[in-house]
């Protein structure tokens, strides 16, 4: 989906990614559908700033920010890629840092009250359903199983709710 809109917005850009996976995989869509962009990449061993779009991952960001290398000018446009991994302490003020615009793509909006990609991003642009994104073949199709074992799992000492949404927000 952000592939089309940085091929429409033209404008340099900065797209976050959680992962290195998944960095990869939003690399190789966007050499597909916009042939002959210029992509810088810093992470995984790569270190190139260059670029018409910069691909990076959350943490690298925030590394490079505090490190003084990304100037607050430096793209007109950020995208969150899961954009629910934006809700951490120092990740939250990604956005702070950058005078751009700011988008977030994500499926899992809300960890809980106090932890909510609205907090960042004010403004919601278009809400989908999941099966409207089954649908158009940007999510796969749910599927589960059922595996039977042995393991006895009384034993294992649950959390609440609330505190392991805000581990897992960190």
């Amino acid at each position: 989906v952000f592939s089309e809109l940085i091929r429409q917005l033209n404008q340099k850009a900065v797209i976050l990614s959680p992962t290195l996976p998944i960095l990869d995989q939003n690399i190789k869509t966007l050499r597909n559908m916009v042939p002959g962009i210029k992509i810088g990449v810093y992470g995984g061993g790569s270190k190139d700033l260059d670029g018409d779009v910069l691909y990076t991952t959350y943490h690298s960001v925030v590394k490079l920010i505090k490190k003084g290398i990304l100037p607050r000018d430096f793209a007109r446009v950020i995208i969150f890629d899961e954009g629910h991994r934006s809700l951490s302490k120092e990740r939250s003020k990604i956005m702070e840092h950058f005078d751009a615009i700011g988008i977030a793509f994500t499926a899992t909006d809300k960890f809980s009250e106090l932890k909510s990609v609205a907090h960042i991003f004010k403004n919601e642009i278009y809400r989908m359903s999941l099966q409207e994104a089954i649908e158009m073949g940007i999510l796969m199709p749910l599927r589960g199983f059922v595996v039977e074992t042995k393991i006895d799992v009384r034993s294992v000492k649950l959390m609440s709710r609330n505190s392991l949404d805000e581990r897992i927000a960190e």
